[in-house]
């Protein structure tokens, strides 16, 4: 079967994947629109992990295939001619970013976003983490001791990064990119630290690079319980994992973890711990997102 590059041939595309509903999402290589309506894109990325577990835990009993096309513009292009041909046959899913902060966000029917910056800051939460945590390292006194540490040094990353996430903010609303870089998520972070830290003085020489002396008019305020939230996710989730790893030596000397299966195992505990209301905010955005499914 052939599809040609219409708005209209989106609502056959399912019947390619013999399913009720084609999800296509972030992550991987950036697809062209034409490319990703003809079977194009990533079929194995977190994005994919994070959407097939939330659709899961949804119980929507439809059938889906998922599809990452890594570019955010393909996929608000798609978003698009879905809400214009009102086609049921397919759901995009897009990181929020900062678009409710800055008049970007769509509203259409066929469309979820993540509840916080991206699936990494949905899932990096202290609940999330003791459960996998314990899960590596067991439980006892001294495993406890070092989570209960690291917690202490995750609270002083997310008061430290608030001011850089304002900033960026403020960045991206005019259009000027951002502080963080997004394509080195872990530039601004001190991993030869013990513990590993925010490296402000990255940040401070790309604000100073980009003609500040102090910042940008603040356009949002960041409290640091909320940094890690709404702030990019690829640093935050990076961060976290370099931090996780260092205290899960602490635990447990020969004790690792590898990124992917850190992630995973978030990602399951995370909306694991949503439908049994451990997190009931993040529970409370999935029902709101059902709809789109």
């Amino acid at each position: 079967m052939i599809f040609r590059r219409t708005p209209a041939s989106l609502g056959v595309v399912h019947l390619f994947y013999s399913v009720d509903v084609v999800v296509f999402c972030e992550g991987g290589p950036s697809i062209a629109i034409a490319d990703a309506m003809v079977g194009q894109g990533a079929e194995d990325t977190h994005d994919i992990l994070y959407w097939s577990v939330v659709v899961d835990h949804l119980k929507t009993g439809k059938n889906f295939h998922f599809k990452s096309v890594g570019s955010k513009a393909t996929l608000r292009a798609l978003s698009a001619d879905v809400e214009e041909n009102n086609i049921e046959t397919v759901t995009v899913c897009l990181d929020r970013d900062y678009d409710c902060l800055t008049g970007k966000q769509l509203q259409h029917k066929r469309l979820a976003y993540t509840y916080g910056y991206s699936w990494e800051n949905d899932v990096v939460q202290a609940e999330v983490l003791r459960n996998v945590f314990h899960s590596l390292v067991g439980v006892g006194q001294k495993q406890a001791k070092a989570f209960d540490d690291m917690l202490v040094q995750l609270t002083k990353y997310s008061a430290s990064v608030a001011r850089w996430c304002e900033i960026d903010i403020s960045f991206v609303s005019k259009g000027n990119g951002g502080i963080f870089d997004r394509d080195k998520p872990l530039f601004c972070a001190d991993l030869d630290a013990s513990p590993p830290c925010l490296r402000a003085t990255s940040l401070q020489g790309r604000l100073s690079n980009m003609g500040y002396k102090r910042r940008p008019k603040r356009v949002v305020a960041v409290s640091p319980p909320d940094a890690l939230h709404m702030c990019f996710g690829r640093a935050i989730g990076h961060y976290i994992y370099h931090l996780f790893s260092h205290y899960l030596k602490v635990a447990s000397p020969r004790a690792k973890v590898r990124y992917d299966n850190f992630m995973r195992l978030a990602i399951t505990q995370a909306v694991s711990l949503a439908g049994v209301g451990t997190l009931p905010q993040l529970q409370a955005h999935f029902t709101s997102q059902r709809s789109a499914f």
